[in-house]
């Protein structure tokens, strides 16, 4: 085991005008604990508020890892559904490339956010 650091930077923007709005991440991550090994992500996504209870957005992230003979590639769109003090989400996404190696896969999430 190396006595290495971890060191990660992560640079982020976002931008809204009306109902839409428009943001970007971007992640580089050096991991000198087990191996070095560097990975990064690049992540954009865009939504809009149809009105106070409903709204939909779309996101694009691909992830590069040191030693990986692909990248990986994720796309999602997710629909809200606001109650008040509890929203709604279901989310769909597609994953090209699953750690950086041949194979790709779909999921569905389903799940519920408190406000208080």
């Amino acid at each position: 085991t190396s006595s290495g650091d971890i060191t990660e930077k992560t640079y982020q923007a976002s931008y809204t005008l009306g109902q839409f709005s428009a943001g970007v991440a971007i992640r580089d991550l050096d991991d000198e604990t087990i191996t070095t090994e560097k990975s990064g992500s690049t992540a954009f996504a865009v939504s809009y508020a149809v009105n106070d209870q409903i709204s939909v957005s779309y996101e694009d992230r691909t992830t590069e890892k040191d030693g990986s003979a692909k990248d990986e590639e994720t796309r999602a769109f997710s629909v809200g559904y606001n109650l008040g003090g509890l929203a709604i989400v279901a989310n769909i996404g597609e994953i090209e490339n699953i750690g950086g190696a041949t194979g790709n896969g779909d999921a569905f999430q389903l799940r519920t956010v408190y406000k208080f």
